[in-house]
């Protein structure tokens, strides 16, 4: 099982299979499929959309997939990242958390 955020690549259903195209794109990993037939899906980093590879490959993460994925969430007006369940709880770092005092509803301070 792979980390959400990790940098994989996922191959790409191909039809016909026998020509010049992409058989696996650059991604970031989101989780695997909530299903029986299996799979993952993934954030394609050339189109910033969801893709659903049947496999995925973990890569080490370098500095210019980390300036890209930047550059995206700029683009898009994301400044930090806010994790949430579906109840719209919010989960907080660690190291927020142990020992230290805050606001729920003024992380910032």
């Amino acid at each position: 099982m792979l980390p959400f955020g990790s940098y994989v690549q996922g191959t790409l259903r191909n039809d016909p299979t026998n020509t010049n195209a992409p058989r696996t794109v650059d991604a970031i990993y989101l989780r695997s499929m909530p299903n029986d037939q299996g799979g993952h899906e993934a954030m394609s980093l050339s189109t910033g959309k969801k893709i659903t590879p049947n496999r995925v490959f973990e890569i080490p993460v370098t500095n210019t997939v980390i300036k890209h994925v930047e550059a995206m969430a700029e683009a898009q007006g994301i400044k930090s990242l806010m994790l949430t369940n579906r109840l719209k709880t919010r989960f907080y770092p660690a190291d927020w958390i142990a020992g230290v005092d805050y606001d729920p509803e003024n992380p910032e301070t």
